[in-house]
């Protein structure tokens, strides 16, 4: 069972002696070494790994935390392979100790961060190389004579504000094309540049004449008579918007790898989580069966084992599961079959003591009226009902869990409502992520390793469907879903 743990978690771990030699790693880690089986590493130094060439980086960190038995956590390395490639990696060592308390060897744990890296990397890159295109662009000119605030503009300029050429503004009407967020501080630089002289180069949002939104780069700059006094503004105006459309794209981009990076590790803390504690109940029991004498207390110990090792499977499977629906590797089988017959067997499915002591009503109901015919995959559908409800129970105290199939606009809805904890309302459009928790469940008591409703999201998209969420906190959530076949 450790076995398959440390073989299904994406983390690299790996353990050494004192003489730093491997005495074991997970299958992650073996793939990065190029090595098939985990066993073959035993007794290999990083002199014989792909990264040899660097190893006295490695080497002095896994030194100084046998040395010192003092841990290093979260600290960030970069791996270079023979042939070239460059891994960043996040890294965490701490020293392994017998029962005497005396340090023999020390455990690492690592994640590649080769993605968020290059893409911090590739936001830099591409911001310099749009603000260089921006400098070196044609920009439409304008400018203001000051004594009749008159404004001459160019053709581009007139373009970007969605006017006819030769057309000439006076200076409130031109004010007027940048939107209102901007024009305090227009009317800020334009007067210190009237009145002192200073110049101004600005990034603002103007509403075209068509009312389209338009990002500009603005420039002003004063121009003076013999006798040194400013008699009008000249200035350009660029059209940037591309340019703030792919900086936005590339911050989104950086935030989503920031976030899947922060996800990654909530998931594997609330998994290390999930597994420790029914493990723990099973080791503690187990050792308490072979001095047990009390046949009535082995049943008991051996019942909470069976149902602690079920957990652990349910973990393990959920896992699989969405490594198989990522990869492709699940079919969707349709066949034609009556939804009530199914509603029917799922209800029957739940008539369980751990449900029923809950207290809570399951309900199934056909609002449609009819005895509905569906062509789809029975089995994924029947699993898509069977995970909802039972994320459902676990959020749900007391009240009822109503499933069942209704028309809403001529289309056949599925849905599962309950009467539970609900959803903050800004977090329904992230609910459906994979290893995202709710904010009120991810500290609370309620076990989950995040992943049951995006499996639940890529099954339904699997059967040509969709699904959403209304959801009201403290109050209950309905989730709603539709498939193909209907």
């Amino acid at each position: 069972m450790l076995r398959t743990i440390l073989d299904t978690i994406p983390a690299r771990v790996f353990w050494k002696d004192k003489e730093l030699k491997y005495l074991g790693c997970n299958i992650a880690f073996a793939n990065d070494a190029k090595i098939e089986n985990p066993d073959d590493l035993i007794g290999k130094s990083d002199f014989e790994m792909p990264w040899s060439h660097i190893s006295n980086q490695f080497r002095n960190d896994d030194r100084e935390v046998i040395e010192t038995g003092v841990p290093k956590i979260n600290f960030e390395e970069l791996q270079i392979h023979a042939d070239g490639t460059k891994k960043y990696l996040r890294t965490s060592k701490v020293p392994l100790t017998d029962n005497e308390g005396k340090i023999f060897g020390m455990l690492g744990t690592y994640e590649n961060i080769t993605e968020l890296k290059l893409s911090e990397q590739e936001l830099k890159s591409k911001t310099a190389l749009l603000d260089l295109a921006g400098e070196t662009a044609l920009l439409g000119g304008w400018s203001v004579d000051l004594e009749t605030n008159k404004v001459s503009w160019s053709d581009t300029v007139a373009n970007i504000n969605g006017m006819p050429k030769g057309y000439t503004p006076d200076l409130d009407e031109a004010f007027g094309f940048f939107a209102p967020k901007w024009r305090d501080k227009l009317n800020h630089v334009f007067s210190q540049c009237v009145n002192a002289g200073i110049p101004y180069d600005e990034e603002m949002q103007i509403i075209s004449k068509d009312g389209k939104r338009v990002w500009v780069r603005t420039t002003g700059k004063a121009i003076r008579n013999e006798q040194g006094k400013i008699i009008s503004i000249h200035g350009a105006l660029q059209d940037i918007s591309d340019k703030k459309k792919y900086e936005q794209e590339l911050i989104a981009a950086k935030e989503r790898a920031e976030e899947s990076d922060r996800l990654k590790s909530s998931f594997l803390a609330n998994m290390s989580h999930e597994i420790r504690t029914p493990m723990n109940s099973i080791m503690g029991f187990a050792s308490l069966l072979p001095e047990e004498e009390s046949k009535e207390l082995m049943t008991n110990y051996a019942s909470i084992i069976v149902k602690n090792s079920e957990q652990l499977v349910h973990i393990i499977d959920d896992i699989v599961l969405y490594s198989r629906l990522q990869t492709r590797l699940l079919q969707n089988i349709p066949n034609e079959f009556n939804v009530c017959d199914l509603l029917n067997d799922i209800k029957q499915s739940f008539d369980l003591p751990e449900y029923k002591e809950k207290g809570i009503e399951l309900v199934n109901h056909n609002l449609t009226g009819l005895d509905c015919t569906v062509k789809t995959d029975y089995d994924k559908l029947r699993q898509v009902f069977t995970n909802l409800i039972t994320n459902a129970f676990k959020y749900t105290d007391k009240g009822s869990i109503t499933f069942g199939i209704e028309h809403i606009n001529n289309e056949l809805l599925f849905f599962v409502k309950d009467t539970g904890i609900g959803i903050p309302e800004n977090e329904t459009g992230k609910i459906f992520n994979r290893f995202y928790r709710g904010s009120n469940v991810t500290n609370g008591s309620i076990g989950g390793t995040g992943l049951g409703l995006s499996i639940v999201k890529e099954m339904v998209q699997l059967l040509g469907g969709k699904i959403w969420v209304e959801s009201e906190e403290g109050t209950g959530s309905t989730f709603y879903f539709t498939v193909a076949g209907y």
